[in-house]
């Protein structure tokens, strides 16, 4: 996809509404963009909204999260009993997990406990990585945070891998990674990088 949405092409005119970086490829700019319109219809989503969202970002009617996924991926394991897992380890202030096998990236901020797949992620820049984001190939991400991402992620300056680690420390988020990890990002060309 090298564009929005039809309907969203507007967006695109003046560029400069939608991102300020001259150097990402127009593959870049959609895919970040697409990011954008899923957070959107998350934080968007109501009792009517939800079944429109729910078919195109993983929202339902009146759930307090969703799930954004990438079309490059797949699930090492069981992917409802995993998600259970996930809001059953979170804690009650959690804002968004991070699910990927993104360049070999593993959890080591703290020890790894049997039983356990949750673990908070700093969004600080470290030797390790630039912050909370794990690419952007599965995000399991909460309502109120979808708000908070959607209110200042226009215009944006970097590839929605990069990108989300701006915004989750711009908005100070509760960001977790899940260890191991139970989605495996596909290696093929991709019009992101090349378009």
């Amino acid at each position: 996809i090298l564009y929005p949405n039809a309907g969203d092409m507007h967006h695109f005119r003046p560029i400069k509404k939608i991102c300020v970086n001259g150097d990402m490829t127009r593959g870049m700019m959609a895919c970040t963009y697409k990011h954008y319109i899923a957070l959107k219809k998350i934080a968007e989503a109501g009792a009517e909204a939800g079944a429109e969202a729910g078919a195109e970002a993983g929202a339902e009617a009146g759930a307090d999260f969703a799930i954004i996924m990438e079309d490059n991926i797949e699930f090492l394991d069981n992917v409802p009993h995993r998600i259970k897992t996930y809001l059953n380890q979170l804690p009650p202030d959690w804002d968004c997990l991070f699910d990927s096998d993104i360049i070999n990236l593993r959890y080591c901020e703290s020890p790894l406990e049997e039983g356990r797949v949750v673990y908070k992620k700093s969004n600080e820049v470290t030797a390790q990585c630039h912050g909370g984001s794990r690419g952007a190939n599965f995000i399991l991400v909460r309502k109120t945070a979808a708000r908070k991402m959607v209110s200042q992620f226009l215009p944006f300056d970097q590839v929605s891998d990069l990108y989300y680690n701006t915004l989750l420390r711009r908005h100070s988020l509760n960001t977790y990674w899940s260890e191991p990890p139970n989605v495996h990002k596909i290696n093929r060309p991709s019009t992101c990088f090349t378009e």
